[in-house]
């Protein structure tokens, strides 16, 4: 499987390679914000800028996903990366050399200062790709002249990384969102204090203030252990003990 580095902040698993030869396998389920925040390299300014346009639909092209080209109104790079797959898996590079020549899938493309994003149709995985020429240089959709071909990485080339397969990248998925949630009380254990909810960085075990155990009040009395039972006993045999020598005692005086 490839590396996966989980993140503590923010819990995402990040993957450097995967297939996207199955588009719709795995679509995005996160937030649109919650995706373009990741891309921390983009300045803030423009990542709002982004997500405003991808929330309000105001895409600057529609361009059509192949196995080796992304073409549109504007030329773009092949390579489509850092895509998004379930609730909060990031793949640093994508493959689909096992797509058909014919094979087309529409995504929309966002763009603010020279930073794109494209959002295929078919899963919403938000993804990055990178804008090569100016407006008219794709030739449009349906013909024209045809998109400058850049070699994209086969599995076979040297250097290239086994790409994730999608059960891997749901499994590192399901990971991730484990990390972020919050422990749960066992089903068949009845508590008599109720039930408390816990902090789910696993760390802290302190009842949150919803539990009856959080409430301010008195303490509990402690749990006698077996050896204060047997020294109460004790102490009331030897008063007992007492009490009826002394009751001889003054019977005797009294005869």
């Amino acid at each position: 499987m490839s590396t996966l580095v989980a993140s503590a902040v923010v819990a995402t698993a990040m993957l450097s390679n995967c297939s996207w030869n199955h588009p719709g396998r795995n679509p995005y389920r996160g937030t649109v914000s919650e995706a373009v925040s990741r891309y921390i390299d983009i300045p803030a300014p423009v990542r709002t800028r982004l997500i405003a346009k991808i929330e309000s639909g105001q895409a600057d092209d529609t361009a059509a996903i192949m196995r080796d080209t992304i073409a549109g109104k504007y030329d773009y790079s092949p390579q489509i990366t850092d895509m998004h797959f379930g609730q909060r898996t990031v793949c640093g590079a994508v493959t689909r050399d096992e797509w058909a020549a014919t094979r087309r899938e529409m995504g929309k493309v966002y763009c603010v200062d020279n930073h794109c994003l494209i959002v295929p149709k078919i899963c919403g995985n938000i993804s990055r790709v990178h804008r090569v020429a100016g407006e008219g240089g794709g030739g449009g959709i349906g013909g024209g002249a045809a998109p400058a071909t850049v070699a994209v990485p086969r599995a076979a080339a040297p250097g290239w990384v086994r790409a994730a397969s999608p059960d891997e990248v749901a499994a590192a998925d399901s990971m991730a969102e484990m990390a972020t949630t919050p422990m749960t009380q066992l089903s068949g254990f009845a508590s008599p204090f109720g039930t408390a909810s816990y902090a789910p960085d696993l760390t802290s075990r302190n009842p949150s203030t919803d539990t009856g155990l959080a409430q301010p009040g008195p303490a509990p009395s402690p749990v006698p252990e077996p050896a204060t039972f047997g020294m109460l006993g004790a102490g009331l045999a030897v008063v007992y003990g007492v009490i009826r020598r002394r009751a001889r005692r003054e019977a005797a005086q009294g005869a």
